[in-house]
C-alpha cells in the first residue's frame, strides 16, 4: 500500500514538471495541405498541444479548399500561416539568407536536390516549396518557435530540414503510410538531422531504422494513431445484428484510394457471400478510386 502510494506521488511530482516545462512553449506544426478534413490525426494532436499549454502555430506548405470543415479546425485556419509559392516577403527572405549565410543556405539547397535526384514527385516538391519554408524559418526565427513537428515524412520533413540548417530550430516528424511505403529518397538525411522521429506502428520503425541502415534507432519513437475516448465512446448495448433483427454490418470510413487496401475488403465480401453469409458492407468517404471501387463491387 505504501508502495504504491509513493509511486502515485513519484508520478504526479514528474507529470507536474514535464506540464510547467511545456508552459509557454511554442511548436509550429507543418503539414503538405491544411485544413484537410481525412486528416483528423494532425488537427487532434494539434488540440492536445494546446490543451497541455503549449502554443500551436500552423505552416502548411498548400491551402487546401474544403467543402467540409472541422468545427475545431476554423481556430487554426485563421491563424494559419498561408503562403503563395513566390511573393516579395518569399524573395527577400531567400535574399536576406543568401546575403547573411551564403553557405548554408547554398549547401542545404544542394543537399536538397542531390539527395531528392531520381525522383520526380520530391525533386521537384523541394524545388516548390524551398522558397516558401526560407520565409517560414525567417518568421519562426522572428516570433521564437522552439520546435517544429512535421506530419508526414516528405515534403513536411524536408521543410523542417530546410528551417533547421537555416535557423537552428529542432526539428521532428512523423512517418504515416504512403509517405513512407511509396518513396523513400532523403529519408536517412531527415531522420539524422531530426530530434526524434514518430512512427505509427512498430511496421514503420523496422523501415525506417532499415533505410537507415540500422542507425538511429534510439530517435525513432512509435506513437500509434488513436481517438479521443471522450467523443467515440464504447458502445454498452446491443446492435439489432445481436438482437437477431438486422444482418452483419461493416463499416469502411476513409479515403477511396489503394493505399487504404477497399478493395481487399471487397473480394473478402465476395468470399463471404459465396459462403452465403448475410452481411452488409457500407463504404463512407470519397477519393480517385470511387469509380474503380464500384465496378469492383458490381463485378463481385
Amino acid at each position: 500500500m505504501l508502495i504504491n502510494q509513493e509511486l502515485q506521488t513519484i508520478q504526479s511530482a514528474v507529470a507536474e514538471r514535464l506540464l510547467n516545462r511545456s508552459q509557454g512553449l511554442k511548436v509550429a506544426y507543418i503539414m503538405s495541405r491544411f485544413p484537410k478534413l481525412t486528416e483528423t490525426f494532425i488537427l487532434y494532436e494539434m488540440l492536445a498541444m494546446r490543451q497541455q499549454g503549449i502554443q500551436v502555430e500552423v505552416y502548411p506548405l498548400l491551402r487546401e479548399h474544403e467543402d467540409v470543415l472541422h468545427p475545431e479546425a476554423v481556430q487554426f485556419v485563421e491563424a494559419a500561416h498561408f503562403q503563395p509559392f513566390i511573393s516579395f516577403p518569399i524573395v527577400r527572405a531567400n535574399l536576406h539568407f543568401l546575403w547573411k549565410t551564403p553557405l548554408v543556405y547554398l549547401k542545404t539547397l544542394w543537399d536538397l536536390l542531390r539527395s531528392n535526384w531520381g525522383s520526380f514527385n520530391f525533386f521537384t516538391g523541394v524545388i516548390g516549396i524551398f522558397p516558401k519554408t526560407v520565409l517560414f524559418a525567417y518568421q519562426m526565427r522572428s516570433e521564437n518557435v522552439q520546435h517544429i513537428h512535421a506530419h508526414f515524412a516528405s515534403h513536411p520533413a524536408a521543410a523542417g530540414f530546410i528551417i533547421h540548417r537555416l535557423v537552428g530550430i529542432p526539428y521532428s516528424f512523423t512517418a504515416h503510410g504512403s509517405d513512407l511505403h511509396r518513396d523513400r529518397h532523403m529519408l536517412r538525411e531527415k531522420v539524422a538531422e531530426a530530434a526524434f522521429v514518430a512512427a505509427i506502428s512498430e511496421y514503420n520503425k523496422e523501415i525506417i531504422i532499415s533505410e537507415c541502415w540500422g542507425n538511429y534507432s534510439e530517435k525513432v519513437n512509435v506513437v500509434h494513431c488513436g481517438v479521443d475516448t471522450e467523443v467515440f465512446r464504447s458502445r454498452f448495448h446491443e446492435t439489432p445484428y445481436e438482437k437477431g433483427e438486422n444482418p452483419f454490418m461493416v463499416l469502411c470510413v476513409g479515403t477511396l484510394h489503394e493505399v487504404k487496401g477497399q478493395a481487399h475488403l471487397i473480394e473478402a465480401c465476395r468470399q463471404l457471400q459465396g459462403r452465403g453469409l448475410d452481411f452488409e458492407c457500407h463504404f463512407v468517404g470519397d477519393g480517385p478510386d470511387k469509380k474503380f471501387l464500384t465496378e469492383l463491387v458490381e463485378q463481385a
